[in-house]
């Protein structure tokens, strides 16, 4: 096991040093390993191995989490920032062996759950969009993004701050903020991952097969490390430490029709979730993977959606608007705009392009004309299937013209402004100023009062846009 696998789980204060002791543990650790010599501790160890195997897997260490949470409100504590003091371990020890603590039912202490559960859509209110400290040394003009969304907070209500994010630009994928206010984050390395690589290439040949075509690998959370980083700097009453292997960018949290908590996942989570978790790949594994992701989100699993992706994350691919509604890109209307641009005597088009002076206008249309009609032909039948799952589990989809490659429409943040109520989404900039127009219109034609485009080509062009860059909160 790699040594940036272990995280801290909990501290206690050792009676006999009076030293604080950090307790250190990683996915599957032994309770051979994590003897204290606290009688105390070690029974309550002892108590969280539910499967009585020995190990603690992902769910006994957050229900740990959970314990020691709750430990901290019993009596004997003093203000030492969380350490737990002796008399709170015996305490808790005693209580869990009397049986007065519903293990199965203990919640998170101290954590906050919103007025209504969290969504990516425009019914949210965000306070904070947080950005990677160390985007700068990866994206171009990340000083620009940074400027545009600072004065966008300005206006709508939120701030803009920076967190340290390991090596990478991608707040989004890092953690989840789950409907009901906790912070989902998963431990898992790349080591983990490479253990069953085989049923994620089962997924990977089963979509070739259906669909020609496959998409690009996850799993970068794990090898980067920024979960590491993303879930030291969540607070342990609102963790919630999850046996899923999800990055956020491919979780698309949303409020159903009734306003109830849903979510759509793109298929390879269930994949890696597999994987992480040592599943072969059968049908009654993958309900498994679907349950538990379910689950770690915080939501029935009749309001989870699964679909085929054709995007390295679902987020470059869809975006949720109001309640049980989604937008899905739009090939034709894109093709259609180019066509009837290109074929119009408009005498701006024989002008240098405004993305690439050694080019007019006219030929760089015609080449994204061409790479559409590629596109739209070779994700035609992932989308098709994708679209009629999102129709069966309710929701009503919406079409924004799509562009192809070098633009994205649908990486979005969007949400109810903090001080007019009004909507508003930030998506990316394409460098056509009359396809942003056009964009804006789509939006507003369905529900979005206010439509901001910042400048993210540094980020477009490394895969990503300005939703994989921020992670709301």
């Amino acid at each position: 096991m790699n040594l940036n696998s272990d995280f801290n789980l909990f501290a206690y204060k050792d009676s006999n040093t009076c030293k604080k002791v950090l307790v250190k543990v990683h996915y599957n650790s032994s309770l051979e390993s994590l003897k204290t010599n606290n009688k105390s501790l070690d029974s309550i160890f002892q108590k969280a191995d539910l499967n009585k195997d020995g190990f603690l897997q992902a769910n006994e260490l957050n229900l740990l989490n959970k314990l020691a949470n709750y430990a901290r409100t019993l009596p004997g504590g003093t203000d030492n920032r969380g350490v737990l003091e002796q008399k709170q371990l015996d305490t808790l020890n005693k209580q869990l062996k009397k049986g007065k603590i519903d293990i199965n039912n203990l919640p998170n202490t101290g954590s906050n759950a919103p007025d209504k559960p969290w969504s990516e859509g425009l019914n949210r209110n965000i306070k904070t969009i947080e950005i990677s400290m160390n985007a700068k040394d990866t994206i171009d003009n990340f000083g620009t993004i940074k400027e545009e969304l600072r004065q966008i907070g300005e206006k709508e209500g939120f701030k803009v701050q920076e967190q340290y994010n390991g090596k990478a630009p991608w707040m989004e994928d890092s953690k989840i903020n789950r409907a009901d206010g906790k912070t989902y984050v998963n431990y898992y390395n790349a080591a983990d991952l490479n253990n069953n690589e085989e049923v994620i290439r089962d997924f990977e040949k089963t979509n070739k097969e259906q669909y020609g075509m496959s998409v690009a690998r996850q799993g970068a959370v794990a090898h980067q490390g920024s979960n590491f980083a993303a879930g030291a700097r969540v607070d342990s009453n609102s963790k919630h430490i999850g046996a899923s292997y999800l990055e956020g960018g491919n979780v698309l949290q949303t409020l159903k029709k009734d306003g109830s908590a849903g979510a759509v996942v793109g298929e390879m989570s269930l994949a890696f979730t597999m994987s992480a978790m040592g599943l072969e790949n059968t049908a009654e594994n993958v309900q498994k993977a679907r349950e538990t992701i379910a689950n770690d989100l915080g939501i029935s699993s009749e309001n989870l959606t699964v679909v085929p992706q054709y995007d390295f994350h679902v987020d470059m691919c869809y975006r949720p608007l109001g309640d049980g509604q989604f937008a899905v890109a739009d090939y034709d209307a894109g093709i259609k705009f180019l066509e009837e641009r290109l074929s119009s005597n408009d005498p701006k088009l024989d002008k240098d392009s405004p993305a690439n002076g050694a080019k007019t206008m006219r030929q760089d249309y015609q080449e994204m004309l061409e790479r559409l009609k590629s596109q739209r032909d070779e994700t035609q039948a992932i989308r098709q299937k994708a679209e009629q799952q999102l129709k069966n589990d309710g929701y009503t989809l919406v079409k924004i013209p799509c562009f192809g490659n070098g633009t994205n429409f649908m990486n979005a943040v969007g949400g109810i402004s903090n001080t007019d109520g009004q909507t508003f989404l930030i998506t990316n900039k394409s460098d056509y100023p009359e396809i942003n127009d056009m964009i804006e219109r789509s939006y507003e034609q369905n529900g979005v009062d206010r439509v901001y485009f910042v400048s993210t080509k540094g980020a477009l062009n490394k895969m990503g846009g300005i939703d994989c860059l921020t992670n709301a909160k």
